[in-house]
C-alpha cells in the first residue's frame, strides 16, 4: 500500500523512482508465491510499468480519466433522443446555462 500512496502523490521525487520500480517488482514477485498464476492478468502486469509512465508523462493525477468519465456520465444523462443524441445534449446544456445565468442575475435585481 505504501507504493500506491507514493505513486499517487502530487509531487514525486525523481530520485526515488528507481527505488519505487524495484519495490513494485519485488512485491509482485512475492505475490506470485501466494496467489495462483491465474491471478496475474494484464492489469496486474501493468502495475510494473507505472513508474516508467511517471518518468515520461509526469504525476499520475494529471493523467487520470475519472473526471472526464464523470462528465461523460452527466452528458449521457442529457440524451433524450437516441437518433439525435448530440442535439439533445446541446439543448439540455443551453437550458442549464440559461437557468444558471438567470439565477445569478435575479439575485442582483430588486423585487417590484
Amino acid at each position: 500500500m505504501h507504493i500506491l500512496l507514493a505513486i499517487c502523490r502530487k509531487f514525486i521525487d525523481p530520485n526515488s523512482l528507481d527505488e519505487l520500480e524495484n519495490k513494485t517488482i519485488i512485491i509482485l514477485c512475492q505475490l506470485e508465491i501466494y496467489f495462483p498464476l491465474s491471478f496475474f492478468n494484464i492489469m496486474v502486469h501493468l502495475f510494473v510499468h507505472l513508474v516508467r509512465k511517471i518518468r515520461i508523462c509526469g504525476p499520475v493525477f494529471l493523467q487520470w480519466m475519472y473526471p472526464v468519465e464523470r462528465c461523460m456520465k452527466i452528458l449521457k444523462g442529457y440524451v433524450t433522443n437516441l437518433y439525435h443524441s448530440e442535439a439533445s445534449i446541446v439543448e439540455r446544456l443551453i437550458v442549464k446555462e440559461v437557468i444558471e445565468f438567470c439565477t445569478t442575475c435575479m439575485l442582483e435585481v430588486e423585487a417590484i
